[in-house]
């Protein structure tokens, strides 16, 4: 009995393994070319139930209830291929057009019934991959607006088919906000593709914008592409509209599900240049960067967030924070002396300035970012920190360069003397030192 139990097992896992090995062994592709004649259309679908090729020359156009063909442009041909079924149908160069169909082994003549079925079956089929998209939308919008052209959409059998109707429709047809914010959520439903998803979305990027009714949707549809490169291009289109706050933060937030530093940084940067950067969204934006891997692309929206200017408060210790994260020594060096070409806000704890120093090793970053403080208007309190930072300099040469600019700059006074006299103490060098102590007289 066991052994009965296990062969079946064995058979029914057999089975299943067939059935999966059937469903992944389909092919589909898509192609478009033009010579800026007769642009050409190529798709082709194989798989172990279907085997399916249309291919098209010209503009192929059917009448008015899809159960023809009306037009194909001059010298212009169409083929379609379905497993066993064959229409082909070519224009000369008056656009008459002669037909060749099989079913099977069985030639069909256009003027018999069974032919004039075969071709309207064999219509509807090429109209559920797009031929003639733009005429079918044409014709559905008159009998029934975008609706009717929404159902059909959800008919099609490709993404590309589903973009090219919703292209259309859009590009040829105004829309409420409803209608827009419609078809945003059947963009995010309908269309797998990241590409044709994208594609649409970025061309439409502007109409979309213009209805704040539609914009959660838009954002949504946006947010369902899972391509870095396709979310980050969309998003990019998007920032150069003129966007309210809502609609800004809802493009921060899905900047946070970007993966690629690369990416996250450009459309980072672009948000930079777009907003307005108050403390909220400033902050949400700190929290994205602090995200980014690469101490590179960090440093780069680091950098543009200095130029932008940095917020005082809350917002400068956050910015500060994140800085922290960055752990080339170049990169968090570049950054600071950026960061220090700006006065240093009022409140700004400097030592937290001089705390970023322990992430540098590099004596040679380290006194660059301790001289370019020391260029600042400081208080006794903060002077007496900056010469007490400069003992985490192990290079005589260095430190020695760091304390006879402070010397040259900071108030004479009993703290400051004091603090120096003490900082030079850890110059090891009899030459820097000497050099040092003359400084002070």
């Amino acid at each position: 009995m066991k052994k009965q139990t296990l062969t079946i097992i064995l058979l029914c896992l057999v089975i299943f393994s067939a059935n999966c090995q059937k469903n992944q062994s389909s092919s589909y592709n898509y192609s478009n070319s033009g010579d800026g004649k007769l642009a050409s259309s190529h798709i082709s679908i194989r798989n172990d139930d279907l085997d399916l090729e249309i291919k098209y020359t010209g503009e192929v156009r059917f009448n008015e209830d899809e159960t023809a063909i009306q037009s194909i442009s001059p010298k212009g041909a169409l083929l379609f291929r379905k497993n066993k079924l064959k229409l082909t149908a070519e224009s000369d160069a008056s656009g008459k057009i002669t037909y060749e169909m099989y079913d099977g082994g069985s030639k069909l003549s256009i003027t018999d019934a069974s032919g004039k079925q075969f071709l309207a079956d064999a219509i509807k089929e090429l109209i559920n991959y797009g031929v003639d998209a733009k005429g079918s939308v044409e014709r559905l919008y008159k009998k029934g607006g975008i609706t009717a052209v929404l159902n059909r959409t959800e008919q099609m059998k490709s993404d590309y088919a589903k973009s090219i109707y919703l292209d259309h429709l859009l590009a040829n047809h105004s829309a409420s906000a409803t209608a827009l914010q419609t078809i945003a959520e059947k963009t995010t439903t309908l269309i797998g593709s990241d590409y044709e998803k994208g594609k649409l979305l970025g061309k439409y990027a502007e109409k979309f914008s213009a209805e704040p009714q539609s914009h959660k949707a838009y954002f949504a549809a946006v947010s369902s592409i899972n391509s870095d490169y396709e979310k980050a291009k969309v998003l990019k289109t998007v920032l150069q509209q003129s966007l309210p706050a809502i609609a800004y933060e809802q493009a921060i937030g899905i900047t946070r599900s970007i993966n690629s530093d690369y990416e996250k940084a450009n459309v980072l940067k672009k948000l930079i240049e777009k907003g307005k950067l108050e403390d909220g969204a400033y902050n949400k934006l700190l929290d994205i960067v602090a995200l980014i891997n690469s101490d590179y692309e960090k440093a780069g929206v680091a950098m543009r967030l200095i130029e932008k200017g940095i917020p005082s408060g809350q917002a400068y210790d956050q910015f500060l924070k994140v800085l922290g994260h960055i752990n080339s020594d170049y990169e968090q060096s570049r950054v600071m002396k950026k960061m220090l070409e700006q006065p240093i806000p009022a409140q700004t704890d400097v030592d937290k300035i001089l705390a970023l120093l322990g992430n540098i090793g590099s004596d040679y970053e380290k006194a660059g970012v301790l001289k370019k403080i020391a260029s600042k208007e400081l208080s006794t309190e903060q002077w007496v920190s900056l010469i007490n930072a400069t003992t985490q300099v192990s290079s005589n040469y260095e430190k020695a360069t760091v304390l006879l600019q402070i010397a040259g700059q900071m108030p004479k006074n009993e703290k400051t003397q004091a603090a120096y006299q003490q900082a030079a103490k850890t110059v090891s060098s009899d030459h820097e030192y000497g050099k040092v102590m003359r400084a002070l007289e």
